[in-house]
């Protein structure tokens, strides 16, 4: 008998487990229903795990290498993990009953940002972000297909399979489901691969964009998310310039009328429906509750807000006595309230980070440049009310961060090009 060995390396092996994280992230698409205390939708004590053992052995392996010229991408991360240490420790002494445990439970989602690491490792190592980006690109496409046919399957039969989702929400009489994170940035990557000359993974890259666009509208249904794109998009466009061909711009003007005609009714219903007079205004009116409760504890405590708030020790606190709050529906008023200044100048450092190397890069010949315009724009326009830093979304800030330095190192520290 011939035994064969398949040898997998430990680039790969690291590979597969930053996959895996982005695969937690939504829960295996769903399908399954995988809560438990260590992930689950809401929990996600082993993506936090999993980062930052990607983190330690990357950062260890290779400090000699790739690091030594991330001097502020080194120190963003320090800073701003000390800043959710501080307002740990002081959410454990303002709220006893829930103790140092229950404070750690909520605080403990930010250090998933430190999968920035492994992610701009990888990048190096391939010597693009591309590679990287279609294999985390695949599992959205996979989700966009999921979520498009629970919406069919549901119209025609009334069959709920997403057992991992949760409670089934309804909009309009359409189910609705939420693309997260990753599938609403992606979507802007699909309309990138699209857009540009060459023609590589181009077939798949139509499919997911056309079903993406189709669960934007139809399934997700998050009017702020829908104009985000439609924002970014437009940002991806002008910037790609002369690259543009004619089918994309069928595609881009096919899909405002679409939204316009079936995503809002009319231009005026969609507007109104941002008052509080409107068809949706009771969200709205709750939203602006919200605000005036949350700004309180602001007041009290600038530097730190209300702090990290466990739900089930103080639910009063954290939603309000009604439990109508949420601070994820406040964007960046919301992750003021929790943080403070502190987080706030954090996120903002964030932004002008970004801002400053696409100002940098737009007068070199930089082949991502649209998609790094689109992204910025993305992450500006989310900032109101759909904010991407949030705890349950911080290894999308470690990708984000990670595309940026990497076209900025590429570009400025030629050396530092090649692989370790």
């Amino acid at each position: 008998m011939i035994r064969r060995t398949i040898k997998v390396s430990k680039s790969s092996s690291m590979r597969l487990l930053l996959l895996l994280i982005f695969l937690l992230d939504v829960g295996f698409w769903f399908v399954f229903s995988i809560e438990s205390s260590l992930t689950g939708r809401y929990t996600k004590k082993l993506i936090v795990i999993l980062s930052v053992i990607l983190a330690v052995y990357y950062f260890f392996c290779y400090k000699k290498g790739i690091w030594r010229n991330n001097h502020y991408l080194n120190r963003f991360l320090v800073c701003a993990l000390i800043i959710v240490g501080i307002i740990t420790g002081y959410s454990a002494w303002a709220y006893p009953k829930q103790g140092f445990s229950g404070t750690l439970a909520v605080a403990y989602y930010f250090w998933a940002i430190v999968i920035v690491y492994p992610i701009y490792y990888f990048f190096y190592r391939d010597g693009s972000i591309e590679k990287l980006l279609n294999q985390i690109n695949t599992i959205a496409g996979i989700y966009y297909l999921v979520i498009f046919c629970q919406s069919v399957v549901y119209k025609i039969t009334g069959v709920y399979f997403l057992k991992g989702y949760g409670t089934i929400a309804f909009r309009d009489g359409n189910i609705r489901i939420d693309m997260l994170v990753l599938g609403n940035l992606f979507l802007l990557y699909n309309l990138y691969k699209v857009l540009r000359k060459k023609r590589e993974k181009k077939a798949i890259n139509y499919l997911y964009l056309l079903i993406g666009i189709y669960d934007l509208i139809f399934v997700q249904q998050t009017r702020m998310y829908s104009l985000c794109f439609i924002g970014s998009a437009l940002i991806l466009y002008i910037v790609e310039g002369k690259k543009n061909n004619r089918l994309a711009k069928i595609l881009l003007v096919l899909f405002a009328g679409i939204y316009v005609l079936f995503g809002t009714g009319i231009v005026d219903a969609f507007i109104s429906s941002f008052s509080v007079f409107g068809e949706y205004g009771a969200g709205t009116r709750v939203r602006i509750e919200a605000i005036g409760y949350y700004m309180q504890y602001l007041r009290k405590n600038p530097l730190l807000g209300m702090g990290y708030v466990h739900e089930a020790s103080y639910k009063n606190i954290l939603m309000g006595n009604d439990g109508r709050y949420y601070l994820s529906d406040l964007g960046i008023i919301g992750l003021m309230a929790q943080g403070g200044i502190l987080t706030l100048c954090v996120y903002l450092l964030f932004i002008i980070r970004m801002a400053y190397i696409y100002m940098k890069l737009k007068t070199k010949s930089v082949e991502h440049l649209s998609l790094l315009a689109a992204i910025l724009v993305f992450v500006l326009l989310t900032t109101p009310t759909l904010i991407v830093w949030s705890r349950l979304s911080m290894i999308y800030i470690g990708l984000i961060m990670a595309v940026f330095e990497y076209e900025y190192r590429t570009v400025y520290y030629d050396s530092y090009k090649k692989s370790p």
